[in-house]
């Protein structure tokens, strides 16, 4: 079960999937009662069980009730049919490419995962999905809803100036139907709008929302670094460290769900640039001074889900710091792979571990979360995505036309 970040009373993970957020404010976090109820060793060891079979059992073991067994497996076998790329670097680190989706990211598993978790158990006819996105992000829901073809309409709130190379993309499937916006007031006023309407009623449909902290999109990226470990233990014994990229709070809660369910993660490993992640005394919680002072909504939803674990949970030594100096490098090339610059960080704080002590303990897995913005697809369409402003109202009457379109 998922209960809130703000006291709400605890619910059955399919009412929490179907409203994105507590009505009372915060977000969605797993029960710790839930601890000790699953077993991710018998998933993540399976003799022969390849990357989207590791996900499966995982997802299985779970959600052991949540849908027909059998149409589980097929979403997961469809968001994760597509094995990450493994790079081997130096003696101990491996580096796991991720964003070889539609969105060239790794928004593309969870994206798929939620688009057919949602398509499964919402209302035909009367739900439709909401949710504030980045341009890649927005990209990645829109590649997979129309790809599901389930007749779950999207509607997608992106900042003003990034939806708009969208909109050619997100319109060619009519079974599957996706709007986007550009909403006045920045990420912020997206991300609220969303938050404020999740479970309301919208142009006479109910409002399901999914955006990056909702838990269909949380629980998608949590099957994903499940199905990493498994990639990465392959022919490996000792310790597996996981890294995150700095400003990715959400990963990080992703990653500790995962732990907190059995995945034998031994630690994960933040790059602190110059002190970025401070901390307030022993034990305080890893970066959150820093992403509540950034104000980007991703962050503070990091921020709270990461306090509410620690409250339940001390970090210890479960959460490490890398002290990186401002020069460090931003982008480097593996194999001729290009690095993002979260992705070439998180490779430093690798490479200044291992220098610092833990050479030979184990094993630091690298995941690369994003590869270079894919182009615009051609299209015929000429008019302008729509900028509304960041209140109910407008949106609603932008809803309703499209609604009655599709």
């Amino acid at each position: 079960r998922f209960q809130g970040t703000r006291g709400c009373a605890p619910l059955e993970f399919r009412e929490a999937v179907s409203l994105g957020y507590p009505g009372e404010g915060g977000y969605f976090v797993p029960e710790p009662l839930f601890e000790g109820a699953t077993n991710l060793r018998s998933a993540v060891y399976a003799p022969l069980a390849g990357f989207a079979e590791v996900v499966a059992l995982a997802a299985s073991e779970l959600l052991p009730e949540l849908l027909d067994p059998r149409h589980l497996v097929d979403i997961v076998l469809e968001s994760y049919g597509n094995e990450p790329p493994l790079h081997q670097v130096g003696k101990d680190i491996l580096v796991l490419d991720m964003a070889t989706g539609a969105s060239s990211s790794s928004a593309d598993y969870a994206a798929a995962f939620e688009a057919g978790l949602l398509g499964r158990l919402a209302e035909p006819g009367k739900d439709f999905v909401l949710a504030a996105a980045s341009s890649r992000d927005a990209s990645a829901l829109a590649a997979a809803f129309s790809a599901k073809g389930t007749g779950l309409p999207l509607v997608l709130l992106c900042p003003e100036g990034q939806g708009r190379g969208l909109v050619p993309s997100s319109s060619g499937c009519r079974s599957s139907p996706v709007l986007v916006l550009e909403v006045e007031g920045g990420p912020g006023a997206a991300a609220a709008l969303e938050r404020n309407l999740a479970g309301r009623s919208l142009a006479g449909r109910r409002v399901i929302a999914g955006g990056a902290a909702s838990p269909a999109r949380l629980l998608g990226r949590s099957l994903l670094l499940i199905g990493l470990f498994s990639i990465a233990r392959r022919g490996l014994s000792g310790d597996l460290i996981v890294t995150a990229p700095p400003g990715d709070l959400l990963g990080l809660v992703t990653g500790l769900w995962a732990w907190s369910w059995g995945l034998p993660v031994s630690a994960f490993l933040l790059p602190d640039l110059e002190g970025e992640l401070r901390h307030e005394g022993e034990g305080s919680d890893p970066g959150l001074e820093w992403a509540e002072a950034s104000g980007e909504p991703d962050s503070l939803a990091g921020a709270e889900m990461l306090r509410s674990f620690g409250r339940d949970r001390p970090l210890g030594s479960l959460v490490l710091r890398m002290p990186l100096p401002s020069g460090t490098r931003g982008e480097v090339l593996v194999d001729g792979l290009s690095l993002d610059k979260a992705t070439g960080l998180a490779l430093e704080a690798a490479r200044a571990a291992l220098a610092g002590g833990l050479a030979g303990h184990g094993t630091i897995v690298v995941p690369r979360f994003a590869g270079p913005v894919p182009a615009p697809a051609p299209s015929r369409a000429t008019s302008p995505c729509p900028l509304i402003k960041a209140s109910p109202e407008a949106l609603e009457s932008a809803v309703a036309a499209f609604l009655a379109q599709s």
